[in-house]
């Protein structure tokens, strides 16, 4: 009986050992995919970086401006501040003068590959 018992207790010192390494290999290889995407993030993080960078000098406004005068010809016109959404005509009404104050123009464009749609 002794001997039945302690070959159980040394199959089952065995299996623990076995499970236990079984275990361990899954961390490792846990550990291994773990630092793969630290890596990739870190990597991701300076791309981004790199990328804030070159669209803040990308969408400048004053570039912007500069290449809309070079390439399409427009000036920067003022804008009109608006002081309240009371001072702003109802739907079907006419503005306080009796201007048109909605329009469309429709013009040929000086390049063809350059076409605006609107997005619905």
């Amino acid at each position: 009986m002794v001997r039945i018992l302690n070959f159980l207790f040394v199959a089952l010192a065995g299996l623990s050992c076995f499970a236990m390494n079984h275990i361990a290999e899954k961390t490792r290889l846990a550990d291994m995919e773990l630092r793969k995407a630290h890596h990739q993030i870190a990597d991701q993080d300076i791309s981004t970086q790199k990328l804030q960078a070159r669209w803040q000098e990308v969408a400048n406004k004053d570039r912007i401006a500069k290449l809309a005068q070079e390439h399409l010809g427009l000036t920067d016109t003022p804008t009109v501040a608006l002081a309240s959404f009371e001072t702003l005509p109802r739907r079907g009404e006419l503005a306080p003068d009796n201007q048109v104050t909605n329009a469309s123009l429709v013009t040929q464009t000086q390049q063809p590959a350059l076409h605006l749609t609107a997005a619905h």
